[in-house]
């Protein structure tokens, strides 16, 4: 990618920045894998595969652009953690698995966006990849870098608590078809541990008479804190 001059842009812990003029390309910013060490390996590759994917498209677009400054704003916290005033001092442990398939689902999301031929579409999908990306690095800003925090879920029946409900979620992504996943326990409460920061839907469905009774998908959103407790009204 080329940018005729440089944009400083001031975000919330490091100035970045984003663009160094000719010969310059998307990846700039992140290391190579020879500098980092190996447990770092996986998460540099989807960093680098994130930044390539917004790098390229037919119709390549300022909110890509913008989305590559989201993206090196968390790169720079999960590489090196935000204490670290040296760039060449590495975190020691790299992000929970669950952490980085996110960002893998966020690659999907960006292929899907380069190879879709409908406008709408795309917008979509770069819409989602925004705030994905903005929640993350808020999130490593506030609570430290890749963190995944704990979802408890309660289901309610009016001003009680309402027991034996299988509660399911999963990420609400603009444009991206998530997988959903059901909570480990029966409500309520049930608890789920280590979710990346995001936005998501969480539902519950329960046998009653025979027949099944599901409540609609409500939006929550993991940001912020260590433990997010949502509620789910049955009735």
């Amino acid at each position: 990618m080329r940018l005729l001059k440089a944009v400083t842009i001031s975000l919330l812990c490091w100035p970045v920045v984003f663009g160094q003029g000719a010969g310059s390309t998307a990846t700039d910013w992140l290391p190579e894998f020879a500098d980092v060490p190996p447990q770092l390996y996986g998460l540099l590759g989807s960093l680098h595969g994130l930044a390539d994917c917004l790098s390229k498209g037919p119709d390549h677009s300022p909110q890509q652009n913008q989305i590559l400054v989201e993206l090196e704003d968390l790169s720079r916290g999960l590489l090196h953690g935000w204490d670290q005033a040296n760039r060449n001092s590495w975190v020691k442990v790299p992000p929970p698995a669950a952490y980085q398939d996110s960002l893998n689902e966020d690659l999907q999301a960006c292929q899907a966006a380069i190879e879709s031929t409908n406008a709408r579409a795309r917008e979509n999908f770069w819409q989602g990849l925004a705030e994905d990306l903005r929640i993350k690095a808020e999130d490593c800003h506030k609570g430290g870098m890749g963190r995944t925090i704990e979802l408890a879920v309660t289901t309610w029946d009016g001003d009680k608590t309402s027991s034996g409900w299988q509660v399911f979620y999963k990420r609400q992504f603009q444009g991206l078809a998530s997988r959903e996943f059901q909570m480990p326990n029966l409500s309520s409460p049930t608890t789920k541990h280590q979710l990346p920061p995001g936005n998501y839907l969480v539902r519950a469905e329960k046998s009653l008479g025979g027949e099944a009774r599901q409540i609609p998908p409500s939006p929550i959103q993991i940001f912020g804190q260590n433990r997010i407790s949502a509620d789910i009204k049955t009735r």
